[in-house]
């Protein structure tokens, strides 16, 4: 129910919000109401949700319900009263160029197919019970440490919490709702609103054709299968990216003020998502400013397009610096931290700036190769389900050449931002949204270049045959789940590691307790849990009695330790906690073991073992103590939240 609400709320929001700018009744004028939408109830779900989880969901019912009333109402005017209005709105429309249905040929029809089929298999896949570690450690661990709080704060026990929380809030209200399905279907809706952005540019670029082709690029590639399957932000971050740049383009196009705002808004937005959006409007605001105006009368001066666009962006971006400013201080957590406490979030997290390797041949051989090897040899760059598909560079490079002024800038946005994020994080799936406008320039290139229709059809049909397959592979496995012929239980024990050891501890220990677990996939426990490692760094160079006193001060009680992974994760090496823990160990008075399991390994094969403990804390020990920690810990909370 919370998923439909959700959509629902975002559809008529955005097509309220966005009536004066009458947006043609198409594809890309839904995608960008559905997506300015999901930005305002993002907005408003986090705003209200910090003081009631509850109070949120009453507001997006409310909202919803006064913007369809007002639809309504503009419905039920008089026609020649709405006709008078459309004619005497100044400057506001344009005429929108209508293009002949017309059949469809085999290439249209092919792509149409390979699109929808290939968002039926991620529908599978979202339905399919979440076993991603990114999720179960993030993405949906959290919002169901939300849910569990019932309202949206600051947590110490996750540092994300203090991220930017856009898609966070969204899986949020999904999940409070309708559960876990709820949460991947607002993925999936997210993954189909990014195909018909692409679309929307496509279409508008050159006509229908491209638009179908742009679409399909995307569907049929195996990072979208993955994303599109999951609760991760990635497909939102690059689907609102690509809204921004085609709202660019429009207002190249037809030069009104009003794309040039949706242009800012959406671009500012993006920062919501990811700290990456920061890169994006800057891109976006470079655009601008080499965009030449051209003698129409909306066309203004270049320094005001920069205005509008500057401070729409800033405006949208605002509300979540302001949202990471009052829950820790800091608002562009965790860089550069404000606040001591938070120290030991920040440490190994922020990205430096620095040459891959030594200044010399091979070290920029390495760069000038990285966009084909991104491509090509995505094994070394997350393995090849982070692919982008190799059409991006066989076709997007002749696309550069051939689709004309579009192309180039949108070519420059895309290298660009590859080149910066070769330097931060050179990896595929940080590279997708920088993907997303060259699969349009590809598609664009297949439809100019006539002269080698033939080979671009057979190369256009491996294509697709090959990534429909690649999906049907993917998520073969999730069908019995799906169907109901696995149970989730069974489903989650053959894929997910250590899934008995979880179920163990939601069948025998106190949900209303707190556990420190070392596996950090906490979506899997159906109590509080605590898995910042970068505190507990802090806390391992402390005395054991101060080491218990910061247990009691955070309610810990149980202590959660899969030996294997553990001991042999190169996420523990040199942090000190394994020898804070084998101390523990050597404490039973204090640590006492309360099960030991032996669990086979999924897929691998072979046994690990788990050991639970739990923490004692004999009556009146340290009691000063722990009154003085529990009250600055709470002092802090109640600082930043």
């Amino acid at each position: 129910m919370s998923f439909i609400v959700l959509v629902a709320t975002a559809a008529v929001v955005g097509s309220w919000v966005l009536r004066p700018l009458r947006l043609p009744a198409n594809i890309e004028g839904f995608a960008f109401r559905l997506w300015t939408g999901l930005c305002l109830c993002a907005l408003l779900i986090l705003a209200v949700g910090s003081f009631s989880l509850r109070a949120a969901q009453f507001a997006t019912y409310a909202v919803a319900l006064l913007a369809l009333t007002v639809e309504v109402i503009l419905l039920l005017l008089p026609y020649k009263a709405r006709h008078v209005e459309a004619a005497t709105s100044p400057g506001e429309t344009t005429p929108v160029e209508v293009r002949e249905s017309g059949r469809w040929s085999f290439m249209e029809v092919f792509a149409a197919g390979a699109t929808v089929s290939a968002l039926t298999l991620a529908l599978v896949s979202a339905l399919a019970p979440v076993m991603n570690w990114d999720a179960a450690s993030t993405y949906l661990a959290l919002p169901a440490d939300y849910v569990r709080e019932g309202r949206i704060r600051f947590l110490e026990g996750n540092t994300h919490s203090g991220y930017p929380q856009f898609m966070l809030v969204l899986h949020t209200y999904a999940l409070q709702g309708g559960g876990e399905s709820a949460a991947t279907l607002v993925n999936w809706t997210i993954a189909v609103l990014a195909c018909m952005t692409a679309y929307g540019l496509g279409e508008r670029w050159e006509g229908r054709k491209c638009g179908l082709l742009s679409a399909a690029f995307l569907a049929t590639t195996p990072i979208f299968i993955r994303e599109a399957g999951m609760v991760a932000p990635r497909l939102a971050f690059a689907g609102l990216s690509l809204a921004g740049v085609s709202a660019l383009v429009a207002w190249r196009q037809d030069r009104r003020h009003g794309s040039l705002l949706l242009a800012g808004f959406f671009a500012g937005s993006t920062c919501g998502i990811e700290y990456a959006g920061y890169l994006v409007s800057a891109l976006l605001f470079l655009d601008v400013a080499l965009t030449r105006n051209r003698p129409v009368p909306e066309s203004g001066s270049r320094v005001a397009d920069l205005k509008r666009f500057g401070v729409t962006a800033f405006c949208a971006a605002g509300p979540w610096l302001l949202g990471s400013y009052l829950m820790t201080g800091n608002p562009i957590y965790p860089f550069h931290p404000s606040v001591p406490w938070l120290e030991g979030f920040a440490k190994g997290q922020i990205p430096t700036l620095s040459w891959p390797a030594a200044v010399n041949w091979s070290a920029a051989r390495d760069f000038l190769m990285y966009p084909w090897n991104v491509v090509m040899r995505a094994q070394w760059y997350g393995g090849w389900v982070n692919s982008p598909g190799c059409l991006v560079l066989l076709l997007g490079v002749p696309g550069l050449l051939v689709g004309g002024n579009i192309a180039r800038r949108l070519g420059a946005f895309s290298i660009g931002g590859g080149i910066v994020l070769y330097f931060l994080q050179p990896s595929a799936r940080a590279l997708l949204p920088f993907f997303l406008p060259l699969m349009v320039v590809a598609a664009v290139a297949a439809c100019r270049m006539r002269g080698l229709r033939f080979l671009v059809s057979g190369l256009l049909g491996l294509a697709f045959v090959f990534g429909i397959a690649y999906d049907i592979v993917a998520v073969h496995g999730q069908f019995p789940v799906v169907s109901g012929r696995e149970t989730r239980e069974q489903y989650l024990e053959r894929h997910v590691a250590r899934y008995a050891a979880f179920q163990w501890v939601n069948d025998h220990l106190d949900h209303d307790d707190t556990i420190l677990t070392f596996d950090p996939r906490a979506y899997y426990f159906r109590m509080r849990t605590y898995q910042n490692y970068d505190v507990l760094k802090r806390i391992g160079r402390q005395s054991v009695r101060q080491q218990r006193s910061w247990l009691r001060a955070r309610d810990i009680r149980y202590v959660f330790v899969p030996e294997s992974y553990f001991y042999g994760s190169p996420v523990f090496d040199g942090s000190g906690l394994r020898r804070m823990l084998n101390v523990w160990k050597r404490d039973p008075r204090h640590f006492v073991l309360r099960k030991t399991l032996v669990i086979p390994r999924p897929n691998s094969g072979g046994t690990e073992r788990v050991e639970i403990y739990e923490v004692l804390y004999p009556p009146g020990e340290h009691e000063t103590e722990y009154v003085q920690l529990q009250g600055q810990h709470k002092g802090l909370l109640g600082r930043h939240v």
